[in-house]
């Protein structure tokens, strides 16, 4: 085990955050991150496990996607007030690729540290004021295609010649409910 120092790194990039309000019962949300991480001054070499040595300025910076976006939207059902407020609200993430580990160049040319890019559908209906009771009610999924991917690594490669993974939760939901003590309808 080794405990160095990065001297220096660059993360430039912008990011942008849209609301669209098209009517009172339909809003869309855009959303988008560029990011350029990249070592600028990081002493020394690494020979990987296939004998190629690399300076360790060449590693790629860890856990930064360069491209994350999100597209969202809300559609309250029209109806009466009395009944409550009925919305459902659907958001889509993609993100392009990114090292969860620092092993890249002890591990090159495989990519065992690499997630791939992915995308991310997740649903939600929530219905506010139910019937006119202070109660509040909502019904959600998680990861709503079921898809897989790498949240986290560690390369043990070269110590002791493993590698681990961990992954997303798969699809989730659930139905949440709360109730308003004390309070009037419209509070």
């Amino acid at each position: 085990t080794q405990i160095n120092n990065i001297a220096k790194a660059e993360i430039t990039g912008f990011e942008m955050e849209n609301q669209f309000v098209f009517s009172e019962q339909f809003q869309l949300f855009i959303n988008y991150a560029w990011t350029d991480a990249r070592y600028k001054d990081w002493p020394g070499e690494t020979t990987s496990v296939f004998g190629v040595t690399s300076s360790n300025e060449d590693n790629e910076y860890t856990g930064v996607a360069e491209h994350q976006g999100t597209i969202g939207a809300r559609y309250i059902l029209p109806m009466d007030e009395r009944l409550g407020r009925a919305a459902f609200y659907a958001e889509y993430y993609m993100q392009s690729g990114v090292w969860l580990d620092d092993s890249a160049i002890q591990i090159f040319p495989h990519k065992t540290g690499f997630q791939e890019s992915y995308e991310n559908l997740n649903l939600r209906f929530d219905w506010s004021n139910f019937l006119g009771y202070p109660v509040d009610a909502g019904f959600f999924v998680r990861n709503a295609l079921d898809d897989e991917w790498l949240i986290g690594a560690n390369s043990l490669m070269q110590a002791i010649g493993f590698w681990t993974g961990t992954f997303n939760e798969p699809r989730t939901y659930g139905f949440q409910l709360r109730y308003r003590f004390g309070s009037e309808v419209g509070d």
